[in-house]
């Protein structure tokens, strides 16, 4: 294999190069890294340390693959001149064919004309110009020639300027495609890791809502039994309530019949009481009338057993009757007041006394029945919530 020859890699190659697993050996990856579209076979075995005939199976399995492939081939000849070759081709001798500088030198057919024709100058001026037509077209042969081998210089140049840009992009590409895939990869990788932090967030989430409801529902149940208790307890002492309330009103209504039987029989006492004041006034009336009339007919008689005169013993006694009836009259009076004020106070003391017990009891009917209605109204609204 020739060691001028300049390889490169095919897109198959760059891909293989930028994989992270490579399906090559590690021989052949070397080699592959090591063509660059610069560096000739020569250079590529001095810097992989291999030798010709490894170094040319590793550049047969690579094209053989498809891996890599022939981008530049350069003669030692043509490094210095790339036209040295058509011009020799198109002069068909060496060097110095095209030289007419060196008068000494001509040509081997001139040469041969001249020793048999040395005085025929027709003959010299018909090789001179002979000479001078191959001359002219041997010129023209290797402008033509130069021009052709600049044109495909020129568009070697451009090929191999081509070859490079496409390399250049495919490697460009290859590397986009594998930041594309690494973008790619970490996009799908947080992705994931995003999924199972949102999974795990609203796993943790559902697992809280499902504590806080259960507890919710637990503290739900714990204050309705304890209300259902309360309503209970409510219930039995509205129930003892409302019990010792128809006592106590049964209470009060016994008191207040007794009362008003007390009232009654006050009345009737009081009635009675009357009467019998009537009577003791009217008989104490007739007591004391006849008590004063006795003590007047005793003071008449010991005035008429003195010796007085009849005429002025009648105008006396006449005197003394109408001074003790005044008397009389004004004693009983007073004495029938005080008995009548006696029995009025004691009658206003015994009724104020059965009125004070009366108001006392039904105050406190009423202050009873108004605690038990407002605790049955109490009990009733606590059970509506």
């Amino acid at each position: 294999m020739d060691k001028t020859t300049v390889y490169t890699k095919t897109a198959k190659g760059i891909t293989q190069v930028n994989q992270k697993s490579a399906s090559l050996s590690k021989d052949l990856m070397k080699v592959l890294k090591l063509i660059d579209g610069k560096s000739s076979f020569g250079q590529i075995m001095e810097k992989s340390e291999l030798d010709q005939a490894t170094l040319t199976k590793a550049f047969t399995a690579l094209q053989t693959g498809g891996f890599a492939r022939v981008f530049q081939t350069r003669a030692k000849e043509e490094e210095n001149d790339p036209f040295a070759g058509d011009a020799a081709a198109a002069g068909g001798g060496g060097g110095d064919d095209f030289d007419f500088t060196a008068p000494g030198k001509m040509p081997a057919a001139t040469q041969r004309v001249m020793p048999g024709a040395a005085n025929d100058i027709s003959e010299l001026v018909r090789q001179q110009e002979k000479q001078e037509a191959a001359r002219k077209a041997a010129a023209v042969a290797q402008d033509a020639a130069r021009a052709k081998a600049k044109v495909e210089a020129e568009s070697r140049a451009k090929l191999e300027a081509e070859a490079r840009a496409k390399a250049e992009a495919e490697k460009q590409a290859m590397e986009q495609a594998q930041r594309a895939k690494e973008a790619s990869e970490r996009a799908k990788a947080e992705l994931e890791a995003k999924m199972r932090e949102e999974a795990a967030r609203k796993a943790a989430a559902a697992a809280a809502q499902a504590a806080s409801q259960q507890k919710q529902t637990a503290e739900q149940k714990a204050k309705e039994e304890e209300e259902q208790r309360k309503f209970a307890e409510m219930r039995v002492r509205a129930e003892k309530e409302a019990k010792a309330l128809a006592e106590a009103r049964a209470r009060a209504e016994a008191e207040a019949a007794a009362l008003a039987k007390a009232r009654a029989e006050a009345e009737a006492a009081a009635k009675k009481q009357a009467a019998e004041a009537t009577n003791a006034e009217a008989q104490l009336k007739a007591r004391l009338k006849e008590e004063i009339e006795t003590r007047i007919r005793g003071e008449m008689e010991d005035l008429l057993r003195n010796e007085i005169e009849e005429k002025t013993r009648d105008s006396m006694r006449a005197q003394i009757l109408e001074e003790a009836k005044l008397a009389a009259r004004a004693e009983l009076d007073e004495r029938v007041q005080a008995e009548r004020e006696t029995l009025h106070k004691a009658e206003m003391e015994a009724r104020t006394k059965a009125e004070a017990e009366a108001n006392e009891k039904t105050a406190e009917e009423r202050k009873l029945r108004a605690q038990a209605e407002a605790r049955a109204v109490a009990a009733t609204a606590a059970a509506a919530k």
